[in-house]
């Protein structure tokens, strides 16, 4: 559902039918977007927002509750336009878990049977007495 339509409905301006070419109009939408309305106007007919009579649209909601759906619509475009991403980013730490594990079992039957993070990075633990234990020996 456009949000430019239910701010117009909001506006008490879809009470009566409006053709689609007369609402991409008045949404300031260019002819080259009229299928991308018609399928807005359609998904909004089959939520109940609006009728279809023929060629025609209106606004089947009160003035108050296009308001309300038109404020809905701009924060779900202002989270999807500036919030929102499609991927989701992972950091992930594996640490050297003690002997046995099924872990480290697994990690050294590979074809480079090292930890070779450990490898390039120096690791160091602080023992309880404060003295540096070498992790790699």
């Amino acid at each position: 559902m456009s949000a430019k339509y239910l701010a117009l409905a909001a506006q008490g301006r879809m009470q009566t039918g409006v053709p689609l070419r007369q609402l991409a109009t008045l949404c300031k939408l260019s002819a080259a977007k009229l299928p991308e309305l018609a399928a807005a106007l359609e998904c909004g007919q089959r939520a109940g927002v609006v009728r279809r009579d023929g060629d025609q649209w209106c606004a089947t909601l009160s003035q108050a509750a296009c308001e309300q759906l038109t404020l809905m619509l701009r924060g779900v475009c202002l989270y999807m336009d500036g919030i929102h991403e499609e991927t989701d980013s992972v950091a992930v730490v594996i640490s050297k878990p003690a002997e046995p594990s099924q872990l480290v079992r697994a990690l050294n039957s590979t074809l480079e049977g090292t930890w070779d993070f450990i490898a390039q990075v120096r690791c160091f633990q602080t023992s309880p007495v404060g003295q540096r234990v070498d992790l790699q020996s």
